[in-house]
């Protein structure tokens, strides 16, 4: 398929991928991301956390599978959750990637091969964790009725554009605006995010606190602080700008 190429030096030989193919394997990715969702999502509890128990698990998982299961069609339904849960967590143990001691699920030393295959492995769903703060990031500091669910649509592209050239992400999927749409509409389906008569977006109270609960799970902090400065910035350049509007 001559998408790797090759070079050598001193050490031995490296493979890579150049810009080009780069872009291309995302497509590959994006095919099969939803066998490795799920396991991604357990995978991606540890980075922050060295241990948790099987409830505080169950419960970061149900809160944010709907959303992996919209966007991605992963077959399970949240009823048969837990028990799928509990077979890849199992398999985690299994392979050395978890230890079970005492209730509750211990990671492995990070300085470990097995905790390099963790990380490894929480990388595969960390780019859609990431859109899915964004927009809550941006909904929170716009405040209740503020933005319809278009503006926050494109403000979100516009921010993903900004973050995928600070942080150097070669990937046109990270600020695919069809996936925010699909998870604004998924808020709106699950009751998260109401639409007011002038068709503006309102959120429930606790939106705030039960989002960077989960976001300090699942994301690392330099991200998660990342994504809240640009989201702050934004929220100003759209501040100035209906400022500049009203005096013209």
């Amino acid at each position: 398929m001559d998408l790797l190429a090759a070079q050598k030096d001193a050490l031995g030989k490296i493979l890579y991928l150049n810009e080009q193919n780069a872009v291309l394997m995302t497509y590959y990715r994006n095919n099969v991301l939803h066998i490795f969702a799920l396991p991604s999502l357990l995978a991606s509890f540890f980075q922050s956390s060295s241990r948790m128990s099987r409830e505080q698990i169950l419960r970061y998982t149900r809160a944010l599978y709907p959303f992996l299961q919209s966007e991605l069609f992963i077959r399970w339904p949240l009823s048969e959750l837990d028990e799928v849960v509990d077979q890849w967590l199992a398999a985690f143990v299994e392979q050395g990637l978890l230890r079970f001691k005492k209730d509750v699920y211990v990671r492995p030393e990070p300085s470990s091969r097995e905790f390099v295959l963790l990380t490894l492995l929480s990388r595969a769903i960390a780019q859609t964790l990431q859109r899915f703060y964004m927009a809550i990031a941006l909904l929170l500091n716009s405040g209740q009725n503020t933005l319809s669910a278009e503006q926050l649509e494109d403000l979100c592209t516009v921010m993903a554009q900004r973050l995928s050239i600070l942080h150097g992400l070669n990937a046109p999927e990270f600020f695919d605006k069809s996936l925010f749409r699909h998870f604004i509409q998924t808020l709106l389906d699950l009751g998260v995010l109401r639409k007011d008569s002038a068709g503006k977006l309102s959120y429930h109270p606790m939106l705030g606190e039960l989002a960077e609960g989960a976001a300090k799970r699942v994301l690392p902090a330099e991200i998660r602080l990342s994504i809240r400065q640009v989201a702050l910035h934004s929220n100003e350049e759209e501040q100035d700008a209906g400022n500049g509007e009203g005096v013209a």
